[in-house]
C-alpha cells in the first residue's frame, strides 16, 4: 500500500525492454498495476477548476487554485508564504475583480518569467547535450519530502530514520526517488 497526502494520485513506472521479445512481458506488468482506494473510499474529487478571471491572471487563478488542492509538505509551507502579496494564498479568488496595479505587475512579470525560461531552455547551458537531446537528469526529482515506498530511505529502510524525518548534510546525503 502506498499513501497519498492529497486526494489525486498516479502511477508512473517505467519498464525496461529489451527488444519486441520482452514486449509480452512488459505487457503484463503494466496490466499488473492498479489504483484503488484503501478501505472506505473517500467521495472522487478530481482536481478543481480555478475561478472564471481576466485571461491575463488565468495562470494564477489556477496555480492559487491549484495551491489549495495540493497544498505543500511542512517543510514547503514557510516557503509559500513568500507568494501571500500575490493573492495565490487567498481562499476567494483576488484575480476575477483585480486591482489593476496588481494585475499589471502579475502580467508583466509573468511575460517576463516566460521569456526568461524559454531563453534558458533554447539557449542555456541547463543540461548536457547528448546526440541532439539536451538531457534532464533530476528532471524526477519529486517527493522529496513525502517519503514512502519508491524512495531511498524510505520509512521501512535500513537507516532507522522516522517517516519524514529527513537527514542533514554526511554520509548517505538526502533522501531522493528511486531512478
Amino acid at each position: 500500500m502506498i499513501e497519498f497526502p492529497t486526494t489525486a494520485g498516479t502511477i508512473v513506472g517505467r519498464w525496461a525492454c529489451d527488444g519486441p521479445a520482452d514486449l509480452g512481458a512488459v505487457r503484463a506488468l503494466q496490466n499488473g498495476l492498479s489504483l484503488e482506494p484503501h478501505g472506505r473510499p473517500a467521495p472522487l474529487q478530481g482536481i478543481p477548476a480555478p475561478a472564471a478571471v481576466p485571461a491575463g491572471l488565468a495562470f494564477f487563478e489556477q496555480m492559487r487554485t491549484w495551491m489549495q488542492a495540493f497544498p505543500p509538505s511542512g517543510p514547503d509551507q514557510a516557503y509559500q508564504k513568500r507568494f501571500t502579496p500575490l493573492g495565490l494564498l487567498d481562499p476567494v479568488s483576488p484575480y476575477a475583480d483585480c486591482p489593476p496595479d496588481l494585475a499589471r505587475a502579475l502580467t508583466a512579470g509573468a511575460d517576463a518569467a516566460k521569456q526568461q525560461m524559454e531563453t534558458a531552455l533554447k539557449d542555456g547551458d541547463l543540461a548536457p547535450v547528448i546526440n541532439g537531446w539536451r538531457l534532464t537528469f533530476h528532471m524526477f526529482d519529486y517527493n522529496l519530502d513525502h517519503l514512502g515506498p519508491g524512495t531511498i530511505d524510505d520509512p521501512n529502510g535500513e537507516d532507522g530514520r522516522p517517516h519524514g524525518e529527513l537527514p542533514g548534510p554526511g554520509p548517505g546525503g538526502p533522501r531522493r526517488p528511486v531512478g
